[in-house]
């Protein structure tokens, strides 16, 4: 009987050990969450970083990687550049601007910038500027800001006095607004443009 109680016991360790290798992993579904999270952030990078045979497919990609709504596209010289505003995490509401890089692969998403964003409070609208460079090199200024009071609808860029630009408001939701200035309109000295709600 020795021997029997002996196989019975050594029939009920490996039993258990079996067992125990194929009961379900408490920590499994985290796992697998925090695969896909990094799966879907690879993704996006892949996204942004992935030639395409367009620049329009190049600006949906990119719109997609970002989570972003695309305000517009723009071109300067031979450059273009997509304007859009975040619509996820921190930077929600917050202004974006990326360039599309042309290669010999093709055009792809390319954004070096943060997220601009504004927020004041006890005035009727901010403005701020800041320089943007594409991948090649090449700059761009933009002038951006929110507007707080619900009567202004449409803002100006003017420099020296003078109307440059008029524009809607982007995004009558948040008052988000911009303006880019083409490179060879860059002004030389400071304070020579500024932003000021239409009459």
């Amino acid at each position: 009987m020795g021997m029997r109680q002996g196989a019975r016991l050594m029939l009920v360790v490996i039993l258990l050990i079996f067992a125990a290798g194929c009961a379900p992993d408490k920590d499994a579904p985290a796992k697998q969450a925090g695969q896909a999270e990094s799966r879907a952030t690879d993704t996006a990078a892949e996204n942004r970083e992935a030639w395409h045979p367009t620049v329009d497919e190049a600006v949906k990609a990119g719109i997609a990687a970002e989570d972003g709504r695309l305000l517009s596209v723009e071109k300067d010289e031979a450059e273009t550049f997509v304007f859009f505003m975040a619509r996820t995490g921190g930077a929600e509401g917050a202004l974006g601007v990326a360039s599309i890089t042309k290669g010999e692969q093709g055009y792809r998403w390319y954004r070096a910038e943060a997220y601009h964003a504004s927020q004041s409070v006890d005035v009727p609208f901010d403005t701020m500027s800041f320089t943007v460079k594409a991948e090649s090199g090449h700059t761009i200024k933009v002038y951006s800001g929110r507007v707080y009071d619900p009567a202004i609808r449409k803002m100006n860029l003017l420099e020296n006095g003078v109307l440059l630009q008029a524009k809607e408001i982007a995004d009558p939701k948040s008052g988000l607004y911009y303006f880019m200035v083409e490179r060879r309109k860059v002004p030389l000295e400071s304070g020579a443009y500024e932003v000021k709600p239409a009459v």
